[in-house]
């Protein structure tokens, strides 16, 4: 309709009330019937054919020019607001507010968000976990319940402090004041577990050295009582490629004490599902009562192993097929888990 003179407005209008209709109007003047409709539509709303005055100064960027640059987004998602709202500038020819950008992307539901921290992974590693999930699948086509004989294990280090930045209120000059700062020693103080779970509940959080070797993970084993749990029940024992799980005498045991190791991927702690309960316990603990001593710390690590429901753990374990799939679809490439 705004591309319609005025005079033509007016001719759709006088035919109109001369008892014309709309479809021989359309003929006559070669208009769109739906555009002859919107005409009288507005007329009969202002008794006027021109453009109403809008309120508010005319948006900067056009539709075109938005959705040019969303396809940027989407292609470049890591590019800072100041390079999105400089190549806006140059592609329109005129300066352009990075509020203007700002307000445009949120506006087509783009954020600003941190990143997902994801392991970076070759192609060998990826056509590897790509080849695993899919022998894995087989097997639950056969063996619904495979996953439920799977003891998942792994070691996680929870510290006295995270080590991401800590924000404080300050003016200018505080930047040193004792309140305004923290400890850089109290950001090393930190606790090493080994952990293993099992589809009927937790098994075992054993405090380990943070620079574990081969004979102490050994010793670990044999409290956990690993060998027991496979050879006796009839349970596979899962740890990932650490140099300490593949050390000749790790092997060496496991084949003596005939523990049956299920193979695992390189680089996949997304298909590994203690990682999640690890996630959940340092979330927890973050959430708590400060904590300024190991001891705390060790108090309120296990307070929430403790805690961990069976019906958290089969939660877990159902989510094997799900995490097997999500895996073959990103052909091998780190998932959400």
């Amino acid at each position: 309709m705004g591309r319609l003179s005025n005079e033509t407005k007016s001719q759709i209008v006088a035919l109109k009330e001369a008892r014309i209709s709309i479809n021989q109007i359309s003929v006559q003047l070669g208009v769109k019937r739906s555009t002859v409709r919107s005409v009288l539509k507005k007329y009969q709303k202002s008794r006027s054919v021109s453009n109403l005055a809008v309120s508010g100064r005319p948006k900067k960027l056009s539709n075109i020019a938005v959705r040019a640059m969303c396809r940027g987004v989407i292609k470049s998602p890591k590019r800072s607001l100041g390079s999105i709202t400089a190549n806006v500038t140059r592609s329109i020819g005129e300066p352009v507010s990075s509020i203007t950008v700002r307000r445009e992307l949120h506006g087509r539901k783009f954020f600003g968000r941190a990143a997902a921290k994801k392991l970076l992974l070759s192609q060998p590693t990826r056509a590897a976990r790509l080849a695993w999930c899919r022998r894995q699948l087989n097997v639950l086509r056969t063996s619904p319940n495979f996953w439920h004989t799977v003891l998942f294990s792994d070691e996680v280090r929870f510290g006295l402090s995270n080590n991401g930045r800590v924000w404080v209120w300050r003016q200018a000059n505080e930047r040193y004041n004792l309140k305004c700062t923290i400890s850089r020693s109290s950001v090393r103080k930190s606790i090493m577990y080994w952990g293993c779970i099992s589809y009927d509940g937790t098994i075992a959080l054993i405090w380990c050295s943070n620079s574990m070797k081969a004979a102490e993970y050994l010793t670990v084993l044999e409290e956990a009582a690993i060998q027991v749990a496979t050879s006796g029940f009839g349970l596979t024992f899962m740890d990932d490629n650490a140099p300490i799980h593949r050390a000749n005498v790790v092997r060496e045991w496991m084949e003596v004490h005939a523990v049956n190791c299920l193979p695992w991927p390189a680089y996949s702690p997304d298909l590994n599902p203690i990682e999640n309960i690890w996630a959940s316990m340092k979330q927890k603990i973050r959430d708590g009562a400060q904590i300024t001593t190991l001891d705390e710390l060790d108090a309120a690590v296990r307070r929430e192993w403790a805690n961990i429901s069976v019906a958290t753990i089969h939660k877990l374990y159902d989510s094997m097929k799900k995490r097997l799939q999500k895996c073959k679809s990103a052909h091998g490439y780190p998932t959400k888990y």
